[in-house]
């Protein structure tokens, strides 16, 4: 996993987006990382992060898809952390 998808998993952990109701989408994700990334290299890594099973997709917000850390990915997550 890249730089990019730790620090995604970061966010959706930190702010405890693991469900449906509290899914992000790429544009808030975007804002909690201070637009160090474009909201469509978050979105293309979250389809990486989503065929993985990292992340999954929550309500949609508008026409805006959303995103939530799944178990899988909080394992991944902490096992980047270790490694790193």
């Amino acid at each position: 996993m890249n730089q990019l998808g730790i620090l995604i998993l970061s966010v959706l952990a930190r702010e405890k987006v693991n469900c449906n109701a509290s899914a992000m989408t790429s544009y808030e994700i975007t804002d909690e990382m201070h637009h160090i990334y474009k909201a469509d290299s978050i979105y293309r890594s979250m389809v990486k992060l989503k065929k993985l099973e990292y992340v999954k997709e929550g309500y949609k917000d508008g026409k805006a898809n959303t995103y939530y850390i799944t178990q899988k990915g909080l394992e991944a997550l902490e096992d980047a952390r270790k490694a790193g």
